[in-house]
């Protein structure tokens, strides 16, 4: 199992991984990631891998929206770019020896540009690959793998892969932890005594992905004044990402002591499920996988998406979920523009508890409870 560079990558992997050994105690699981990500910690720290790996592995930077005349002026992407051609050489002869004295059975690859180099190794070797895209928009790495992979496993139903042999197209949904589930009210009282929040408080939670979202923050501390101020029982939760995290923190306990009070704040949270969990009110990222996670629990979201990303594939995510009545979107042009009131935006949320029940009705629909279990079995297929 291949994938990386994001946590949107990686923690489906994980979820496959466990529905894998579920089903095949005996399965030998190994997985493959990129040189110095940070993020392998998190398979390191999973159960459901017998070893793990790491190997160069080069990103090819474009960003959507930026015409082709600004990426030839940008000398230093330029620059990186060629380094990380040889990082791809040097993954791919890492891959071709690794899977010769493996041998697997079947290589899954989730995307990512480590999955690249993996993946164009075991297609060489004969071995068969099974791919999975959780965006609207498929990545690179697997749209290049598209012609070698056995079986493609998609999170949308198969029309909105167009540039796919549909015959190897499966939709099995986007995994997501099991620890992701639509809770009573009960529970949520639990939860949130747990959290040391009030039961009757309304909160807003706030996530930007696992390195934060700038501009989303930003927004953020503008607005939490006077939210605080006109919902005396609101409380906010904010995953603010590691390179906010100080300055952020210094500004909401900037505030009077009767609004810091009602805000926490955390660099990173391993338990994010806890947070959206008790959540009235989510404000994220629209990555495929966070769509999934919060469908699962059925919650009223406000989606900004990252408009740089390439192809704008979050942007394709917001969009699918917005047509179908299952999300807020907000730009994040909007977000610049000082004739738009983000304000007013999520205090009407907050205030139409009807809304808030549509939206998170509608965005559970769009999504697969047992993705993961689809996927391991398509794996299981496979390799069979």
């Amino acid at each position: 199992m291949t994938g990386g560079g994001s946590a949107g990558h990686i923690t489906p992997i994980l979820s496959v991984a466990t529905e894998l050994k579920k089903s095949h105690p005996r399965a030998h699981i190994r997985y493959v990631g990129q040189k110095g990500d940070k993020l392998n910690s998190l398979v390191n720290d999973a159960d459901g891998f017998d070893h793990s790996y790491t190997i160069f592995a080069g990103k090819w930077r474009r960003y959507h929206g930026i015409g082709i005349w600004a990426h030839l002026k940008d000398w230093r992407t330029i620059l990186k770019n060629a380094r990380d051609l040889f990082l791809f050489v040097g993954g791919f002869v890492q891959s071709i020896w690794l899977l010769l004295l493996w041998r697997p059975d079947v290589v899954f690859v989730k995307g990512g540009y480590v999955g690249l180099p993996v993946g164009l190794a075991a297609a060489i070797l004969a071995i068969p690959v099974v791919t999975h895209d959780s965006d609207a928009l498929p990545g690179l790495t697997n749209r290049i793998l598209a012609r070698f992979a056995r079986k493609q496993c998609v999170g949308l139903p198969a029309q909105y892969y167009k540039q796919y042999d549909q015959r190897k197209v499966v939709q099995t949904g986007v995994p997501a932890s099991e620890n992701y589930q639509a809770l009573t009210p009960t529970a949520v009282v639990a939860l949130k005594a747990h959290l040391q929040v009030p039961k009757d408080a309304q909160v807003l939670t706030i996530f930007g992905g696992s390195l934060g979202a700038v501009r989303v923050n930003e927004a953020i501390l503008e607005a939490a004044p006077a939210l605080l101020e006109r919902l005396p029982k609101l409380h906010i939760l904010h995953v603010t990402g590691k390179p906010q995290a100080e300055d952020i923190a210094l500004a909401y306990g900037s505030l009077n002591e009767s609004l810091s009070r009602r805000v926490w704040s955390w660099p990173f949270l391993p338990n994010l499920h806890d947070i959206t969990g008790v959540a009235d009110v989510v404000i994220a990222r629209a990555g495929a996988t966070s769509i999934a996670e919060l469908g699962l629990q059925q919650k009223a979201v406000i989606l900004v998406p990252n408009p740089y990303l390439v192809g704008g594939h979050q942007t394709y995510n917001a969009r699918l979920a917005e047509d179908n009545d299952a999300a807020l979107v907000v730009s994040e042009k909007q977000l610049h523009d000082p004739s738009y009131d983000f304000v007013d935006t999520i205090l009407y949320l907050l205030h139409d508890a009807a809304r808030r029940e549509v939206l998170g009705r509608n965005l559970g629909a769009l999504g697969m409870p047992n993705a993961a279990a689809n996927i391991a079995r398509i794996i299981s297929e496979v390799a069979n």
